[in-house]
């Protein structure tokens, strides 16, 4: 499975879905933080779950 973990979610849980075998990218390592339009939008992009615990993303679905 693909996901994009959120830095709110922490690199501990992306390092996990790694060991899994999941393909991940973790929002952390990308840079500065893009807001949460943007990587809801990274996301569907690469075909990727969004994995977050930032409760404003249910606004914006």
């Amino acid at each position: 499975m693909r996901f994009l973990v959120d830095r709110c979610a922490g690199r501990l849980l992306a390092d996990w879905l790694e060991r899994q075998g999941h393909d991940v990218v973790d929002a952390g390592l990308l840079g500065p933080d893009p807001g949460d339009r943007a990587l809801l939008e990274l996301a569907a992009a690469g075909d990727r779950v969004l994995v977050t615990i930032d409760k404003d993303f249910g606004h914006l679905l």
